[in-house]
């Protein structure tokens, strides 16, 4: 049975085969990992693919009140001290309140800040709207997921990055695309685009978030 478009794009490489990085990453790069956690949502229109932050703000909202209930039933049914009882029946919602409005004022912010991604097909063009950046096809190397852990964190993650060929080095540069991506929409963005996908897992064995001049020998 022969392999689909999408298998003859995907390559993947298991941890223990991992070779160093030949990239660099792209500088300055964003201030912070465009962080989907599996609500990004994909958007197909004709020509155009749009990979685009979807706040969780039904989630967000529907947990807040579940917590408040819980505060308030706490303390009245469980804390015989009226002070106490003051203190964890009102303060502690409020307290929860003024957490959930934070967090939506940051996924409001998040959101403000545009697509992850644009594929134009007939243009044959790649777009970061986020890092307002754009690429022909004919630079790009590939799209990478890559799976591991970070400086910042020992946990593995998955981080969707794009690999450009810079004309003027002949390098190629990382740019950040959008941190843990949906498995399915990594497969349809191969087949839509029609560009490459390196399949990179590090596991526990080295960091996701290495290039060539900080990776170690």
């Amino acid at each position: 049975m022969p392999a689909s478009p999408t298998q003859n794009l995907w390559h993947k490489t298991p941890a223990s085969l991992t070779p160093r990085p030949t990239w660099r990453d792209a500088r300055p790069g964003p201030a912070y990992r465009f962080y989907g956690g599996g609500t990004d949502r994909l958007h197909v229109a004709g020509d155009l693919l749009r990979v685009s932050p979807r706040p969780a703000y039904a989630v967000l909202f529907v947990s807040g009140a579940a917590v408040i209930v819980l505060f308030v039933a706490v303390a009245f049914l469980a804390i015989p001290d009226p002070g106490h009882r003051v203190l964890f029946g009102v303060f502690g919602p409020i307290l929860c309140a003024i957490l959930v409005a934070a967090m939506a004022v940051f996924l409001a912010h998040h959101a403000k800040l545009g697509d992850y991604l644009v594929v134009d097909r007939a243009a044959r063009l790649v777009r970061l709207p986020r890092l307002g950046r754009e690429f022909p096809y004919a630079d790009i190397v590939a799209f990478q997921s890559i799976t591991g852990r970070s400086e910042a964190s020992a946990d593995p993650e998955t981080d969707l990055n794009l690999l450009v060929r810079d004309p003027a080095t002949g390098d190629t540069v990382r740019y950040h695309v959008l941190a843990g991506p949906r498995r399915a929409h990594l497969k349809q963005l191969v087949e839509f685009s029609g560009l490459p996908m390196q399949d990179l897992t590090r596991g526990y064995r080295g960091r996701r978030d290495t290039d060539r001049d900080s990776a170690a020998p």
